[in-house]
């Protein structure tokens, strides 16, 4: 919806990969659907409510779908499993994904500096595509961005991703590498994926993924009309995100490659089974993904879980077990809903996150 280096080690298995990420395992029974639905309207109920959509696979096999709330309050516009949901930050699984695509091209290697993708400081020959996928590129978080094109008047009107360039480079925090959660980072792999693929991000997405995997309701925050609409956020985000949707143009180019795109809870799922089952890039390339702090978009747990959550913040929250082939996925359009993907996670895994 649009409208809106060659790899030298080709003996690892997936047997291999897997027994990296040993310990999770379900903990569903046959009747996994029926209680894991009384579990969650219990957790709603207690919770104060839930606005979003819930999807749970194992083994290829849906065992719970099911929304709740509605998308646009104005509308009275039902969420469904096809409602596209900003997703915020795990729009880094994507962008690391296209990173993979370009990387089984041979059009770019992780060990590639980035001063030949993009300009502006002298340091940027001492930092690697991999430093960028596992957040330790140095160039901050997106909050200190925001807070700068609220102060800065001249700032909240649209760009183009090279126009901002210049700004996210010239902030660099960089020396230690170890900036907590530099969010930035990924933006600045959207210029990567640009200047080597010598597409638009948002077309290098649309072609590369959305298109081959039958995605026909995702795409971008400044191109898609019809999405779930925040409901509620926590208050230190409401000045922020309202003065940036009231600019005359949502500023995209802020969210970018790091928080800008919008999917369903449908074709997310699409997007998890093409990513672990070899349908983008050959599975053995799921072995460079490490399973430290963070990389490739994805945190890890000691149990051997893959996760993402959007903590305390509307948008998507994911997690996957490699020993049982389990997928959660929900989005949501109110506040705090990780609180209910990691209890659906606790239910039939019998792990909590944190």
């Amino acid at each position: 919806m649009k409208k809106v280096p060659v790899y030298l080690i080709l003996t690892c298995t997936v047997a291999l990969i897997l027994s990296m990420f040993s310990g999770c395992v379900s903990t569903a029974d046959s009747s996994a659907e029926y209680t894991l639905h009384e579990h969650i309207e219990q957790f709603i109920a207690q919770s104060g409510g839930f606005s979003g959509a819930v999807l749970v696979m194992q083994g290829g096999k849906v065992i719970f779908g099911e929304t709740f709330g509605v998308s646009n309050p104005e509308t009275l516009t039902y969420i469904t499993l096809d409602t596209p949901f900003p997703i915020m930050d795990p729009s880094k699984m994507l962008t690391a994904t296209a990173i993979l695509l370009l990387e089984m091209d041979g059009k770019l290697d992780t060990s590639d500096t980035l001063d030949n993708f993009v300009s502006g400081h002298d340091n940027l020959r001492y930092l690697s595509v991999s430093h960028l996928l596992s957040k330790n590129g140095g160039f901050g978080g997106s909050t200190p961005f925001m807070r700068n094109f609220i102060a800065d008047a001249d700032y909240v009107r649209n760009m183009t991703p090279l126009e901002f360039e210049p700004y996210v480079i010239t902030h660099w925090r960089g020396g230690a590498l170890d900036v907590p959660y530099a969010s930035m980072d990924y933006w600045v792999l959207g210029r990567v994926i640009e200047q080597t693929s010598g597409m638009a991000y948002e077309e290098f997405i649309q072609t590369r993924i959305f298109e081959p995997l039958g995605m026909e309701n995702s795409g971008f925050l400044d191109t898609l009309e019809a999405i779930a609409l925040p409901l509620q956020i926590p208050i230190h985000f409401q000045d922020t995100w309202l003065n940036l949707e009231r600019a005359e143009h949502f500023p995209f180019f802020l969210y970018y490659s790091f928080a800008g795109i919008v999917t369903s809870a449908n074709d997310f799922a699409l997007w998890m089974d093409a990513f672990f089952s070899g349908k983008l890039f050959p599975e053995y390339m799921l072995g460079q993904i490490n399973n430290g702090n963070f990389n490739y978009g994805w945190m890890f747990h000691d149990s051997g879980l893959w996760y993402y959550s959007e903590g305390g913040f509307f948008g998507g929250n994911v997690v996957y077990c490699p020993d049982s082939d389990t997928k959660i996925i929900v989005l949501s359009n109110l506040s705090s809903a990780w609180n209910l993907a990691n209890f659906i996670t606790k239910v039939v895994l019998g792990i909590s996150i944190y």
